[in-house]
Formats: C-alpha cells, structure tokens, sequence
C-alpha cells in the first residue's frame, strides 16, 4: 500500500540519497513535515486509525520525563522522535519514543535496524533544524524478507526539537512525570507543537496555529483511561473537519 503524503517538500532526491547512505534499498521515506507553514491534513492517511487500549510495548514519553528534565535543567537540548502509527510486523509500536540529545547522547531505545536507524536520524535533523518533522518510514514486502518479516512494513513517526531555554516543556514534562492522569497532545498534521493535558490545566509550549478548544475537551474525555488516538479538525475547532490533525495517547493515575 502507498503511503499517503501529508506535506510533501519540494522535489528533491532526499529519499534516494537516504537509502544510499544507509545502505538499505528497501527502505522508503516519502518526505513529510510540520512547520511553520503547515499544509491541511489528508483524511485519506492512515494515521487516523485509532487504538481501543495500548498496553507498554517500548519506552514513551511518561517513562523517559524525569531522565529529559534534568537534561533540560542542565541547559541540553534535545529532539524527541514518536511513533504515531504503525501498520504490519512492526518491532516499535506507537508511542514508542527515541530522543536524541545535543551530545550524541541516545535515549530511549537502542536503534538495532534500519526503520530504526531512520528514526534516530530524524530526530537528530529535528534537533537541528528546530522544525517538527513527520514522515512515514516503510521498508516495502520484498525487502522486508530479508530481514525475517513478511509483508510490507511502515511506521509514522513525529519528531520534534525541545530547547532547554524554554520552560514550558519543563512543566510538560513534570506534569508526566507526577504520575497524575494525563493526556500527551502531538499536533501532527495543520499545526505544531505539543502539550500534556490534565483535568485542571495545560501544559506545554504554544501550538502554531493554537490548538482549537475541542482538541483540550478531547482530551480531557480520556482522562483516567489508557488510549491512543488521531483526530482532525477544521480551523474553527469543528470536529471532523480538515485542516488540524493532533495525536493523542493517555495516561491513567499512577
């Protein structure tokens, strides 16, 4: 199946020089991004499928917010890379997380194969570009054999830069890390930015364009529950309409 471009660069050969330089022919990375000027959404992605109930299947972002706020507190930078769908026999299931620090330094999880490797790398031009970046990362059927897995495999994923300089994901991520009910909010397609909901605030940097308030209602009906969903937007908030896609994944009390 083909990918769904959400928000295609201009035409350039980047994929190819990706492969080449990776050394791995069956992997695909149609170009997608979130940035300043967001595109509107495409209904027809796939990235709108919704999970009922997750269970842990990798490192997210509750289990790493302690380890990224001392690292902010020490004045590193760093770009966080989130799997936000995933279709066939994928090892990395969504909400899995791997962050990239100014350092070098890895977190996460250890990047063992090339849909990984991918993932680092997008992180790391995420860290260095400022911009939030969404792609989909396939390794096609026949490639796929060769590394013992049948069918074609792909995985969305979200990456974005967090500076140390600014304190709002400081407060985003304490909020994760105090085991209180929480929803984590990735605008993915029409704005960017992200933000942990609670049942009495918002926390988290400013979306560009601002989230409209029926995203913060959403979330906040799945507070206490363990879901992971994609939801679009028109610009005025109404639901279903085009334009704003956000990710969601929730976090019950601890």
């Amino acid at each position: 199946m083909a990918a769904t471009v959400l928000a295609p660069y201009p035409a350039n050969d980047y994929g190819t020089r990706r492969e080449a330089r990776e050394g791995f022919a069956g992997l695909r990375r149609p170009p997608y991004q979130t940035n300043t000027a967001p595109a509107p959404c495409d209904l027809t992605s796939s990235l709108g499928t919704a999970e009922l109930e997750w269970a842990p299947a990798g490192p997210g972002w509750q289990d790493v917010a302690l380890q990224l706020r001392l690292l902010l507190s020490r004045g590193t930078s760093l770009a966080i890379a989130t799997v936000v769908g995933a279709r066939g026999a994928v090892v990395r299931q969504p909400g899995t997380v791997l962050v990239v620090t100014e350092a070098g330094q890895t977190i996460g999880f250890n990047p063992a194969g090339p849909l990984d490797g991918a993932i680092r790398d997008l992180a790391a031009e995420a860290l260095a570009t400022g911009q939030d970046r969404l792609e989909c990362l396939r390794i096609e059927a026949d490639a796929a054999a060769y590394i013992g897995r049948s069918g074609q495999i792909s995985l969305d994923v979200h990456a974005m830069r967090m500076d140390a300089a600014d304190p709002a994901f400081g407060a985003m991520l304490r909020y994760l890390d105090s085991g209180l009910a929480a929803v984590l909010v990735i605008g993915t397609c029409g704005a960017t930015g992200s933000a942990v909901v609670g049942a009495g605030r918002v926390a988290g940097p400013a979306s560009r364009p601002a989230l409209p308030p029926a995203v913060i209602q959403d979330a906040r009906s799945l507070l206490g529950r363990r879901h992971t969903v994609s939801r679009t937007y028109g610009p005025g908030g109404e639901k279903g309409g085009t334009g704003i896609r956000v990710w969601m994944r929730s976090y019950p009390q601890a």
